[in-house]
């Protein structure tokens, strides 16, 4: 039997289940319809999902730029690229590119030279 029969058989299955249930109101034949019902639940996504991957990722195949914007589509990764428009430090502000990578560049370097004179003492 292919997979499509048994998943066809299974939820036949759980709808007798449930006709049984709704005549019979018995406790019992509701838990077994919850479970039955849970399961073929269950592998109905979890095959739509694994299908609905396969092609996601065929469609990109060899091209690596693709795959990974396929994986971020797909995971809802956005990548948060942070701009520096402006920098402020001891006072000095800066709005040009040239100057925040200097304002940058003092506080590294004094950051190093504090750092530096803690481990000579």
């Amino acid at each position: 039997m292919d997979y499509y029969r048994i998943k066809k058989k299974r939820k036949n299955f759980k709808d007798r289940l449930k006709r049984k249930a709704i005549k019979t109101k018995d406790p019992s034949t509701w838990n077994q319809f919850r479970k039955t019902k849970n399961r073929v639940n269950k592998t109905v996504i979890k095959s739509a999902k694994k299908a609905y991957y396969k092609i996601a990722f065929n469609s990109c195949a060899k091209d690596q730029r693709k795959t990974w914007k396929a994986i971020n589509d797909l995971t809802s990764s956005k990548s948060n690229k942070t701009v520096i428009n402006e920098r402020k430090y001891q006072g000095q502000k800066s709005e040009s590119l040239a100057g925040v990578a200097e304002l940058l560049n003092t506080f590294f370097i004094s950051s190093h030279v504090c750092v530096k004179m803690s481990f000579q003492n």
